[in-house]
């Protein structure tokens, strides 16, 4: 075991008990918090409880740790190790620490994290949810929630814990101390490139390159750890990193260092060995890949400056446009992708979707959005919902939002009104373009926007133009069973996020990739109506129309453009490794259709106009977020794509909304429901205003 320093924390108040006068067992007043003062190593985890205010408290660590045991469960099935959910991992409040000379109750995982702190001498002043907070003061929670963010970024450092010692855990962090520090030397030697060369990761090939025996194993334990250790899933635990500015991560009693953490972590995801490591690790567990793929230490750890993460998830692109708009419209759009980008995380209340990530919202956009929208546990989680969508969609005037709607949701929520519990397999920020000059560009290609986005209780009123209804509908067949090629270019291509054309995600290709001819055929539909796509066409599509949004935020010369896409198009040829032609990649036809691409014009904006002659192939498949995707056609003979819809259901343009909605008639004459966005083959921008010019008409979405 490692040593850990004392830190001048633990010794700079001395006497610190002594501080603070009022009865810690009182009700706290506006400002106050509670700390506890561990001490020293002794017999039993001793310590006491004092109120301060927040202006006026001494320096003080918070604990960031889980509620419950730090690790999923698992059990073998069939000679399978078979993780459980999230809900198995609850604790009893079993163990006693004393607290101002009287006994009270902790859960195991708290009581061994402050036990191996005072072994470690970590003591002195903590601010610990547990033990700071009346638990059954709903109240007092709600009052100290909306604090919590303002406590860990002033906390002079933040104790990671992320559990006890297992077996697990002790090949994660000897990975960490051992292997790392080789894998990054390598990686500044320029010699892992070599390594992604041969898209192996066999032990003679790790061993002659790294110099490590059983890597692939070691690697195989430390992406396991990430995805059992539950501490990288939980949504308190987001704030708790990103509002701090000293990290300390401690797995028992050794600590790991942040910078190392997360640039292994990086290394890993830029690699695209979890891919390698899922192929092998898939064969003795039940891990989907999905999730092992995106475990938060290949996201949030991945970047070195944790008070940034957040914000640099949101593409640059995203913000620079966002740039244009008032400022604060555009705080509350950023919080909506704050909010829809950690839908994947656990948490036990769902009302904590929204408390538990107000405080980064608050500190990026300086706006106290925790006034604006109270955690309050008396209302429902529908209440609170509803009002947060009144919120951003009455400041945002961003209509986009609408596509996190949730007509098949088991909240009785307005189908307006976006639902969190959702988890969309990859999240999709919301872009919003706007002409400097007269307002927002809606999917028409025009500015048709309204003054203002009106809200009644339940109802929302905006402007829309409908000008289709859904005549057939045909169920999407899911993609072909992921293979080994498959999960590595679906990997590489979610490394770059991005959207098409500002539009869709990264998945849209690989479905496109994916959607072969008996798919097709199964559509029961004449090839004169859907055309199977061109891969290659598709796949340079996408990469144009990324290299469009990148050189445009890095500034890129032509020059540059050029030789960034050089290196790319090389980089997928290394990469994807086919071993089924239903995957495969002929890259000679790819720089064939590059050129065709670039060579009317060499610069940003030809190729953007290129792009669009080879939309309709790249939008043919939608991506999937746990629903299917039906295929429609319209009365007018149009084709598109949506989720949820049926026949009879009406294709709207909306203002301040930069994709047409499929919205389904009530009984209510006027009023409708939301059921999905969509997009319409060859008619994505002013085309289908141009050509079809829809009376606009006030609507009442319910």
């Amino acid at each position: 075991m490692s040593s850990v320093s004392e830190s001048p924390i633990a010794s700079s108040n001395e006497g610190g008990p002594a501080q603070g006068s009022k009865d810690p067992a009182g009700s706290l007043s506006p400002g106050e918090f509670r700390l506890f003062y561990l001490e020293p190593a002794s017999e039993h985890v001793t310590g006491r409880l004092r109120v301060f205010k927040l202006d006026g408290a001494p320096d003080f660590r918070a604990l960031s740790y889980t509620c419950g045991d730090p690790y999923r469960k698992g059990h073998f099935q069939m000679d399978r190790l078979v993780v459980e959910p999230d809900e198995s991992c609850d604790q009893e409040p079993s163990c006693t620490v004393i607290c101002n000379d009287e006994p009270i109750k902790v859960i195991p995982n708290l009581f061994n994290a402050l036990h191996n702190f005072t072994t470690l001498n970590i003591c002195g002043w903590l601010w610990i949810d547990a033990i700071c907070i009346r638990q059954n003061d709903m109240e007092e929670r709600a009052a100290q929630i909306k604090i919590m963010g303002t406590i860990y970024s002033r906390a002079a450092e933040v104790l990671i814990w992320l559990g006890h010692e297992t077996s697990l855990s002790s090949d994660f962090v000897y990975t960490m101390k051992n292997i790392a520090p080789i894998v990054s030397e390598a990686r500044a030697e320029g010699t892992l490139a070599s390594l992604a060369r041969e898209g192996s990761l066999s032990e003679h090939l790790c061993k002659g390159i790294l110099g490590v025996t059983d890597f692939a194993r070691y690697l195989m334990e430390w992406s396991l750890f990430t995805y059992t250790c539950r501490w990288f899933h939980r949504l308190w635990t987001t704030q708790e990193l990103v509002l701090t500015e000293k990290p300390r991560f401690f797995c028992d009693q050794i600590e790991l260092d942040w910078g190392k953490l997360a640039s292994f972590a990086f290394i890993v995801s830029e690699m695209v060995w979890t891919t390698m490591v899922w192929t092998q690790l898939h064969k003795v567990t039940d891990v989907p890949f999905e999730e092992l793929d995106s475990v938060p230490v290949l996201g949030i750890l991945s970047y070195a400056d944790p008070s940034a993460t957040l914000s640099r998830l949101i593409p640059a692109s995203s913000q620079q446009e966002m740039e244009s708009l008032n400022q604060r419209r555009r705080h509350f759009i950023h919080l909506h992708n704050i909010l829809a980008m950690q839908t994947g995380k656990s948490c036990r209340d769902p009302r904590d979707r929204v408390f538990a990530l107000l405080g980064i919202a608050e500190k990026q956009a300086e706006i106290d959005f925790a006034t604006l929208i109270q955690p309050d546990y008396s209302k429902s989680c529908e209440q609170i919902y509803i009002e947060l969508a009144s919120l951003i969609l009455r400041e945002s005037r961003c209509l986009d939002l609408l596509g996190w709607a949730c007509l098949s949701g088991d909240l009785s929520l307005p189908s307006w009104t976006a639902d969190y519990r959702r988890s969309p397999r990859e999240f999709t920020p919301i872009h919003c373009y706007f002409d400097a000059d007269k307002g927002p560009f809606d999917s028409a290609g025009e500015t048709f926007h309204n003054d203002q986005v009106y809200i009644d209780g339940r109802i929302l009123r905006c402007l829309g133009a409908n000008f289709d209804i859904i005549q057939e509908t045909y169920p999407l067949h899911s993609a072909p069973t992921v293979t080994a090629s498959s999960v590595s270019l679906l990997s590489f291509l979610k490394s770059h996020t991005t959207d098409i054309n500002g539009y869709r995600p990264l998945e849209m290709l690989f479905n496109t990739l994916t959607f072969n001819d008996s798919a097709v055929t199964s559509f029961g539909v004449t090839d004169q109506r859907i055309r199977r796509p061109l891969r290659e066409r598709s796949f340079v599509a996408f990469l144009a129309s990324f290299l469009v949004v990148h050189s445009s935020s890095a500034h890129l010369s032509p020059l540059e453009w050029e030789a960034r896409a050089d290196e790319w198009i090389e980089t997928m040829a290394i990469h994807s490794v086919p071993t089924d032609s239903e995957f495969y990649f002929d890259f000679s036809i790819i720089r064939d259709v590059y050129q065709e691409f670039t060579q009317s014009a060499f610069h940003p904006s030809a190729t953007c106009k290129n792009v669009g002659s080879v939309a309709e192939d790249f939008f043919q498949v939608y991506r999937k977020t746990g629903s299917a995707y039906d295929l429609f056609y319209t009365k007018s003979g149009l084709v598109g794509m949506g989720r949820g819809i049926r026949e009879g259901d009406q294709v709207f343009i909306l203002a301040d909304a930069h994709t047409p909605y499929i919205l389904r008639p009530t009984e209510n004459a006027g009023q409708y429901r939301v059921v999905t966005d969509c997009f319409i083959l060859d008619h994505i921008h002013g085309e289908v205003w141009d050509k079809y010019d829809p009376k606009k008409e006030p609507i009442a979405l319910v």
